[in-house]
């Protein structure tokens, strides 16, 4: 027994939320709810990289049904403007380098009008780590990004990392967009179709390489409930909208009634149109 609760807490320091807030802004789901939200954030800018960006170039709104064992991924532009506490507009990404990870969690649950329970985030080093002791991700490549094929790839960390930051297509932020849910569905869905033993072994090998509320006991038990289920039962959608530009900067106008819409059915556990 003390042995278990050693290998638990070694898990938790390595996985927990350092210097973050973020906790204050999440909501625990009531007693009988099956399903919640996650806000996923990640750094893609390599340290000392050019025109690096401060605050996270890829967000997400997860939401998770233990019951029906779905999951809905919403992507959401780091452009998109929010109120914060000086009450002018900013950029998303802008709320957690000016006021904190929980000022992130609060203007994403806000935009999507649900609660928060859990918050998830990354960095451009991490995700490399984590891709290399995973054995590389096979995701499929719609366009040729840099030095991958078009095709099914399996692609070790740094050619993850382009894979995510990439966005020169034609319809850049939803093809860029689109790459960030695969990779996030197939690295998700290679830990779910692990063991328990293999999974808790697993976080124990990239502890570091992503940061969370959630302690290993209850990541395993997600994990249990999610055990198994394949990509046909995780939908993905882009925050229905289009960029504008203005001054040099850009940012992401939101279609409302389009947003309403889709939030309708993520609620529902119907997949997003």
């Amino acid at each position: 027994a003390v042995g278990v609760a050693t290998f638990f807490g070694s898990l938790d320091a390595k996985l927990g939320l350092k210097d973050s807030d973020a906790a204050s802004a999440l909501v625990a789901p009531k007693a009988d709810a099956k399903a919640f939200y996650t806000v996923v954030s990640a750094d893609l800018d390599a340290p000392g990289s050019a025109n690096a960006t401060d605050g996270p170039d890829a967000i997400a709104l997860v939401r998770v049904d233990e019951e029906t064992r779905a999951v809905t991924v919403v992507s959401i532009p780091p452009t998109l403007q929010v109120s914060l506490k000086d009450g002018k507009k900013h950029p998303l990404r802008e709320a957690s380098t000016q006021e904190g990870d929980a000022a992130l969690v609060s203007a994403v649950a806000d935009f999507a009008g649900v609660n928060v329970a859990h918050y998830v985030k990354t960095d451009a080093e991490s995700i490399v780590r984590l891709v290399d002791v995973l054995g590389g991700v096979e995701v499929n490549v719609a366009e040729e990004v840099d030095d991958p094929n078009a095709g099914a790839q399996t692609l070790d960390g740094a050619q993850a990392l382009t894979f995510l930051r990439a966005s020169n297509f034609s319809n850049g932020l939803e093809v860029q967009a689109a790459n960030q849910r695969e990779l996030l569905t197939a690295l998700s869905l290679r830990l779910l179709g692990e063991g328990r033993l293999s999974f808790l072994a697993t976080l124990d090998n990239v502890g570091g390489s992503f940061q969370t509320d959630l302690s290993a006991a209850a990541a395993l038990s997600v994990a249990d409930a999610l055990r198994g289920v394949d990509s046909s039962s995780v939908y993905g959608a882009l925050v229905p909208g289009y960029e504008t530009a203005r001054d040099g900067a850009s940012s992401y106008a939101v279609s409302s009634d389009a947003w309403k819409s889709m939030m309708e059915l993520v609620a529902a556990g119907s997949e997003p149109v």
